[in-house]
């Protein structure tokens, strides 16, 4: 008994299907222009809500670093307030919103440069957001450790795990975002 052979793998099959044209959806100018708007809105609304949590964060970990006994809790805190601080002047210098390109010639080009800008921020967040935190995270919660007893342990736990589970989701969202802009940037052609 022979097989037949699988369509799905033949060479000609595929060199038909890749062959196809493909479906190219145009978009106005002013298309192009209504995205770049709401994009910048987005980015500008993201800031925002960035510099507010930041300045939250530098509020209650000033007063750790000020209020704590231990030594390594305030290092750890300082520590913290150094990373939001760095955080924030990243997002600053790199993720600020480009002001809209109201040239009908550049209008595609400059759209498509800012989701590439901001999808390289997001895809690299690990690098320069999640990771300046590492440290002070580490000093702040060795004293916990140090000095939990057997019932406290557990806290100490859930502690760490809602940390972890934060910061992997920090990673997760943006390594999204980033992949969603990638669509767009596909969307727009090269």
């Amino acid at each position: 008994m022979t097989e037949a052979p699988d369509d799905m793998t033949n060479p000609d099959f595929q060199n038909l299907w890749q062959s196809q044209p493909k479906e190219i959806t145009a978009m106005s100018l002013e298309q192009v222009h209504n995205r770049a708007r709401a994009f910048k809105s987005q980015i500008q609304w993201r800031n925002r809500l960035e510099h507010a949590a930041s300045a939250l964060v530098v509020v209650v970990f000033s007063g750790y670093a000020i209020f704590f006994d231990h030594p390594l809790m305030k290092l750890g805190s300082v520590l913290i307030v150094a990373a939001t601080m760095l955080v924030s002047l990243i997002l600053v210098m790199r993720g600020r919103a480009a002001p809209v390109s109201s040239a009908a010639e550049d209008c595609l080009d400059f759209h498509r440069r800012a989701l590439v800008r901001q999808r390289d921020l997001l895809r690299s967040a690990w690098l320069w957001y999640v990771l300046p935190f590492v440290p002070g995270f580490v000093l702040f919660m060795i004293p916990a450790v140090e000095n939990a007893r057997r019932d406290a342990a557990g806290m100490v736990w859930v502690y760490l795990g809602i940390v972890t589970v934060f910061f992997g989701g920090v990673i997760v969202v943006n390594l999204l975002g980033a992949r969603g802009l990638q669509k767009e940037i596909d969307r727009l052609g090269s």
